[in-house]
């Protein structure tokens, strides 16, 4: 996370490909089509990205990302 933190592309792309796939299906439940779900992972990626900095480890990076996959979910 740090290292992601700190801008490393690399490590980012590892992390979120930890978290994508249950992000992905989140947004699948919340919108009920693949379009929405495919626009919304997309916008949570985007928040993930932009958001890192504020990341503090109080939960696991998952959870985290979990939680701005609903609320992107919920805004498309």
């Amino acid at each position: 996370v740090a290292a992601a933190q700190a801008g490393d592309q690399q490590a980012f792309r590892a992390l979120w490909r930890s978290a994508e796939r249950q992000a992905h299906a989140r947004c699948l439940r919340l919108t009920g089509n693949r379009t929405d779900a495919a626009d919304a992972l997309q916008e949570c990626q985007i928040a993930v990205w932009r958001n890192l900095h504020r990341f503090e480890g109080r939960c696991p990076f998952g959870a985290w990302v979990f939680t701005i996959a609903r609320n992107a979910a919920l805004s498309v």
